[in-house]
């Protein structure tokens, strides 16, 4: 077999392949000669670049113990690679053991010292392979059909999204004038593909940006002012809202900030996340709207 000349990293790579087909070892001369390069360039790349990767020299023999592979990573490096495996740990099995051997790639040994909780829904097989059919058709801007909750859409894809512990398809309904609508990924079955080709006409990436929640709509936006306690104010400096604007300092030690918003849930989510930390300043009624839901609600659960 022979390899193409003068290319290092392709050499690289097809070395460490063969040493790993060749247990019992190659000397450098049989390497040489299978790639037609000198037996210097072969000691340069054992020696410069895959004693890193696991290969040592026992008497005349080159062979390959993957256990000592080094990882060349940064720290720095190695633990924002922990922080992504933390990640895939709480998104599932699967998700977890196909995310692991793509970092184990990158680095065997990852800093144990980090821990991170998503509260998050499983990332099944099943949804991996849904995810791996809407990337194609996004990209490509080719309408899918799909049932979902015993009905049957046909949809123009824009974005796969994770909110609030879901992951969700996002896309303009075909048959009803093109409507922004919401799917949780995992509820949707029977997913097909098609030719049909759509055109998109806005950025939907600036919308998702801006998003408090998944109840986000494409339209204009409006503001709402909120007033924060005292104590709770400092939550809000750590970890802004989206389109967070800070107007002042309030009296009694208060914050008042001004965000922009899409859809009223949007803004029920923040004051029942936050309550009673949290008013509601403008729209006006809106928080006695909702105290009041709250009451009723209640009211029937108790009788």
């Amino acid at each position: 077999m022979h390899y193409p000349k003068n290319k290092k990293y392709t050499r690289l790579e097809k070395l460490y392949h063969l040493l790993e087909k060749n247990p019992q070892g190659l000397s450098i001369a049989e390497i040489a000669n299978e790639f037609e390069v000198s037996k210097k360039t072969i000691q340069r790349d054992l020696y410069d670049n895959l004693v890193a990767m696991g290969a040592y020299k026992e008497g005349r023999y080159w062979k390959l113990n993957s256990n000592r592979r080094q990882s060349t990573l940064e720290v720095e490096q190695k633990n924002i690679l922990a922080i992504f495996q933390g990640f895939g740990k709480n998104m599932g099995e699967s998700f977890k053991l196909k995310s692991n051997s793509l970092l184990y790639k990158l680095s065997p040994n990852l800093p144990t010292h980090i821990h991170t909780h998503l509260d998050t829904q499983n990332f099944n097989h099943s949804m991996l392979e849904k995810l791996q059919t809407l990337e194609k058709h996004i990209t490509n801007h080719k309408q899918i059909s799909f049932s979902y909750k015993g009905k049957y859409y046909i949809l123009k894809p824009l974005k796969v999204a994770y909110f609030g512990g879901y992951w969700y398809l996002l896309g303009l309904d075909s048959n009803a004038e093109n409507k922004f609508k919401k799917f949780i990924l995992s509820e949707i079955s029977h997913l097909l593909g098609s030719n049909e080709d759509f055109e998109v006409v806005f950025d939907i990436n600036e919308k998702i940006k801006n998003a408090h929640s998944i109840w986000f709509e494409l339209g204009k936006s409006s503001k709402a002012r909120l007033k924060l306690s005292p104590c709770f104010k400092e939550y809000f400096y750590r970890k802004p809202l989206k389109t967070q604007k800070i107007l002042g300092e309030l009296e009694d030690g208060g914050l008042e900030i001004e965000i922009d918003y899409t859809h009223d849930m949007e803004l029920c989510e923040i004051f029942l996340q936050h309550f009673p930390h949290i008013s509601i300043l403008s729209p006006n009624n809106l928080q006695s709207s909702i105290l009041q839901e709250l009451k009723e609600e209640y009211s029937s659960m108790l009788a």
